[in-house]
């Protein structure tokens, strides 16, 4: 049979290995309501590494060997090994014109559904739990689907300004 899941780009190496060829990615579907075809959007994640001089004690030693951690982080070395190792997308420039970065089905399925998306910076909580609740409300056998949407909706809009 065919199946289809919503994930995150973390798990795809758990996908790869239990589906192997018979893995596909893609966008997200698209949904016509009233009409009027839309797409559906997701957040989309970006690393951003820092070092918090206030958390140093006033310890430039410490100071100068974090920073030396957070450069390695962002370099080309670390970024291509991540990506080797766990399929992290690059956001190191050299790094994303590698030919298998380029070439990787990951890769491209992210770059297609992200003309789609909203970046993903401080998420609140209640948009998780507004997720799970919106879940819960529609495994009752009686549930007014459109008003658990509209609900949730309106969690997401007022927690993100979305």
């Amino acid at each position: 049979g065919i199946g289809a899941i919503v994930e995150g780009s973390w798990k795809y190496n758990a996908y790869k290995d239990a589906l192997g060829e018979n893995l596909g990615l893609a966008a997200l579907p698209t949904i016509t309501i009233d009409g009027e075809t839309k797409n559906f959007a997701s957040f989309l994640g970006y690393k951003l590494y820092g070092v918090n001089p206030k958390k140093s004690g006033g310890n430039a030693e410490r100071l100068t060997v974090l920073h030396k951690i957070a450069n390695y982080l962002v370099s080309a070395t670390a970024q291509e090994a991540r990506f080797d190792a766990l399929n992290v997308v690059p956001t190191n420039a050299s790094v994303k014109k590698l030919q298998k970065v380029q070439n990787n089905e990951l890769v491209a399925a992210l770059a297609a559904q992200s003309a789609y998306s909203v970046p993903q910076t401080v998420v609140p909580g209640n948009v998780w739990s507004g997720a799970s609740a919106a879940v819960d409300s529609l495994k009752a056998a009686d549930a007014d689907v459109a008003q658990v949407m509209a609900t949730y909706a309106s969690t997401i809009a007022s927690s993100t300004g979305y």
